[in-house]
């Protein structure tokens, strides 16, 4: 038996030194912003690369308060090398067997030969190639909704909404690629921005770029918004520090008045103002509705912020609501042909995959979002903003 021999051992103790390293830091946000885009680049199809491991190392480790200790995360980087070279090392020697060996004339040393070394580096940049097509951010879509609203005020008659949802700014996302999403949003000229939660992803160091990306955003009446789960097990008080920071209001559990002037804390009479209200995440808080639409007259209009859309079936019917935004299930991230999206991070599964979708009682819109979770690609299931226009019936 043949065992490797010293300079690959180094070799493959190098490499899982070098990819724990870099994937751990790019992992903590220790990168500065500059260079965030490239390490995102690279990170996506090294992490893909080592999911084989990473299936194995859940079953060896445990999470702690929703994140893996670093010892998972050294494991998995030291381990996969040694993994795949131990594949590639195997399909090696049986493709050496099954290549025969025949005599060629003349004739034939002139004529183009593919060698063994030709085949794999082609067959490298392909993948790799195919690999940067997949795994790079797509181009953000602008969905947009017409809602018709009963007693809407005549001033707000095919009001703009711009809704954002999960962004997740994290080891898949950088602040470059958020940045481009807040001018697209810019663009539009919303007169309210509405966001819906997941705005960092995986460390608490995340926190502070992934909220202050918000402070870019232009809109006549200003942004508000609501945290989600993975905001909770980052850091949900510092999220929340930031955001008033940036003088965003949080409306989890809340509620702003709109009129012509803007926003308020206080109603106006039903006519002239519209609720606009933020319940909980269910998953990192508890939603508490008669918190949320206190002081709100029963025939004033409503639009409600949730993060997860499973809120809208929790939500006793006795609460008026006419439009609900949420996000949440990126739309499945992974739609499969003939098939859809075969997971879905929501008690009811498709019914709110994503888009314009209907509770019992009022509209829901589900934003499909901006970033990434789980795995550092979408596929068919491309990233979005959505654009509500509000009408008056």
């Amino acid at each position: 038996m043949r065992f490797i021999s010293i300079k690959t051992t180094i070799a493959l103790f190098l490499t899982g030194l070098f990819l724990f390293v870099f994937m751990y830091a790019n992992e903590a946000r220790w990168f500065p912003p500059t260079l965030e885009p490239l390490a995102c680049f690279f990170y996506s199809p090294l992490y893909v690369l080592c999911l084989p491991i990473r299936a194995l190392a859940r079953n060896l480790f445990t999470q702690q308060n929703h994140h893996w200790p670093w010892t998972y995360s050294f494991f998995v980087y030291f381990l996969s090398p040694v993994f795949f070279y131990g594949v590639f090392r195997f399909l090696w020697r049986r493709w050496k067997k099954q290549v025969p060996v025949t005599d060629f004339d003349d004739s034939d040393r002139n004529s183009p030969q593919l060698s063994r070394r030709t085949f794999l580096y082609g067959g490298g940049v392909a993948g790799a190639g195919l690999a940067s097509t997949l795994l790079l951010p797509q181009a953000v879509k602008v969905r947009q909704y017409e809602i018709a609203i009963r007693n809407l005020p005549v001033a707000f008659h095919k009001l703009r909404l711009a809704h954002i949802s999960d962004t997740h700014y994290g080891a898949f996302i950088s602040s470059d690629y958020l940045h481009a999403v807040m001018e697209q949003v810019n663009a539009l000229q919303p007169d309210l921005v509405l966001l819906t939660g997941d705005y960092v992803h995986g460390t608490p160091n995340a926190v502070e770029n992934g909220v202050r990306v918000f402070e870019h955003l232009h809109a006549r009446y200003g942004v508000v918004g609501v945290l989600g789960n993975h905001d909770h097990w980052e850091d949900a008080d510092k999220c929340r520090r930031v955001f008033n920071a940036i003088r965003i209001p949080l409306l989890d559990n809340r509620r702003l008045f709109l009129t012509s002037t803007g926003l308020q804390a206080y109603p106006d009479t039903p006519e002239k103002t519209l609720c606009i209200a933020g319940l909980a995440d269910i998953w990192g808080g508890y939603i508490l509705p008669e918190d949320a639409f206190a002081q709100v007259p029963e025939n004033m209009p409503r639009i409600v912020l949730a993060h997860n859309p499973d809120t809208a079936e929790l939500l006793s019917p006795k609460w008026r609501v006419d439009l609900m935004c949420c996000g949440h299930t990126h739309g499945g991230q992974v739609s499969l042909p003939f098939i859809g999206a075969p997971f879905v991070p929501c008690a009811y599964g498709q019914k709110y995959l994503g888009g314009l979708c209907h509770s019992d009682h009022y509209p829901v819109i589900v934003s499909r979002g901006v970033g990434m979770w789980g795995l550092p690609f979408r596929f068919r299931v491309p990233p979005e903003i959505g654009l509500i226009t509000l009408l008056k019936t």
